[in-house]
């Protein structure tokens, strides 16, 4: 793969602007670049951008840790790669292949602040799987099988005893 060359300020300077838009200061980092993961994963896919340069706007744009530690391309593909992998498991964990469509994702007001005490709550039945996958119906389960207890030794207790009167 061709390495991308960096953009040129005035490139840096119009996305940077464009992601100070979107960028409320109090906002946390994580869950912000969890939303706009999508959007600056297809700038370096299909746009041709470098991580460094999105890094390089970022910083223009004001947007970083309380640190006030400048972005690089290392440390913003490290955070990207790592906000994709917890998009993977929680999709795995949730049961839906569409790792977008996350509770990250979802306002603070669609979370049910007041819930009523008076309800239930709903439950799931686990649904057990075997090593490749497929699901285990009682059938599969067989009853485990004790072994036999080992007989016990014949014993000849006549000659237990002779032994130890020396007779023997």
């Amino acid at each position: 793969m061709p390495v991308k060359q960096p953009r040129h300020d005035s490139d840096i300077a119009q996305l940077a602007e464009d992601l100070a838009g979107r960028w409320k200061q109090g906002d946390g980092i994580e869950p912000w670049l969890r939303l706009m993961e999508p959007e600056l994963s297809g700038k370096v896919r299909n746009e041709r951008w470098s991580w460094e340069s999105i890094a390089r706007a970022l910083n223009v744009a004001g947007i970083t840790y309380r640190t006030a530690q400048p972005w690089t391309g290392v440390r913003l593909l490290r955070k990207i790669t790592s906000i994709r992998v917890e998009s993977r498991k929680r999709a795995r964990r949730n049961g839906s292949g569409t790792p977008a469509t996350s509770t990250w994702a979802r306002p603070v007001a669609a979370f049910d602040m007041n819930p009523v005490e008076d309800e239930e709550p709903e439950f799931k039945p686990v649904t057990l799987l075997n090593w490749s996958g497929k699901r285990i119906t009682d059938e599969d389960i067989t009853p485990r099988q004790q072994p036999a207890p080992d007989p016990a030794p014949k014993v000849d207790v006549d000659a237990v005893i002779r032994r130890l009167l020396g007779k023997e």
